[in-house]
């Protein structure tokens, strides 16, 4: 049964279990890896050695794309499926790329824009980006033209949070999510202005798709309904060791260990 119709059928709980609905049907061998996105469509990204690889969705390995010149991906942004964001953090470069893994522009240089200790960048709508400073605890998008389109100085002013570092950043449908562990996720609009903070912390492999915060913790994976969290549901996973990454999208579920990718479907 479609997991949204389930959903519909039992919505008078707040928590429900979908566990036991799921069958693997591929697996892969990787390796040297922790970096995985899936953009909404269903296609799944992720780095292996030194290329970044598409699989589609018909779950087979698409494109492999050579990285071999450039540093460890640290995130992979595929918000918008057909201009994929990859940032390299040690390299202080954010470099886009179409959905057949091919070049699709010049790579962007965080370092010549005063954003070099940016610790997490994220897409933006009309092919901007937000970039997260730790040292002010700032908040910065440019547009499309590499403008400074928003400023959101010193978040620290809207919590006590002087102490945390985030791990996680999403823009989707107008608001941006910023993740603390032990925390929760602060959410702001596009605008810059402050929303409201989402008292759920201690988050595994968060991710947004489809009007959803999904998570992992211990072999399940939740589904919270955004803005109102209190519209959970679960899906029993299989356990693997070794565990790096679990991302959901269009019915499957894609869990990335230490030498293999597994791909289940509803």
């Amino acid at each position: 049964m479609n997991r949204r119709i389930l959903l519909t059928f039992i919505c008078f709980h707040s928590i429900f279990s979908l566990s036991g609905q799921i069958r693997l049907i591929k697996s892969y061998e990787i390796s040297n890896t922790e970096v995985a996105s899936v953009d909404y469509i269903g296609n799944y990204y992720i780095q292996n050695n030194n290329e970044l690889w598409m699989f589609n969705r018909a779950d087979t390995l698409f494109r492999k794309f050579s990285i071999i010149n450039l540093s460890d991906v640290t995130n992979i942004d595929a918000s918008n499926a057909l201009k994929i964001q990859v940032y390299y953090k040690e390299l202080g470069k954010i470099l886009y790329i179409d959905n057949n893994i091919s070049d699709f522009s010049n790579a962007i240089s965080l370092n010549e824009m005063d954003l070099a200790q940016s610790t997490l960048v994220c897409a933006s709508y009309d092919n901007g980006f937000w970039s997260y400073l730790p040292g002010t605890m700032s908040l910065y998008r440019y547009d499309q033209y590499l403008k400074r389109a928003v400023a959101i100085e010193s978040i620290s002013r809207f919590s006590n949070l002087s102490l945390l570092e985030p791990t996680f950043m999403k823009e989707y449908s107008n608001s941006l999510y910023l993740f603390f562990p032990e925390y929760g996720l602060i959410v702001f609009d596009v605008f810059g202005a402050y929303v409201q903070t989402l008292p759920i912390a201690r988050l595994q492999y968060p991710d947004i798709q489809s009007g959803e915060l999904i998570h992992f913790r211990n072999d399940t994976l939740f589904f919270q309904s955004l803005p109102d969290i209190s519209k959970t549901s679960t899906m029993a996973l299989p356990h693997h060791d070794q565990l790096k990454s679990v991302r959901y999208s269009s019915g499957k579920v894609y869990m990335l260990t230490q030498k293999k990718l597994f791909i289940y479907k509803l």
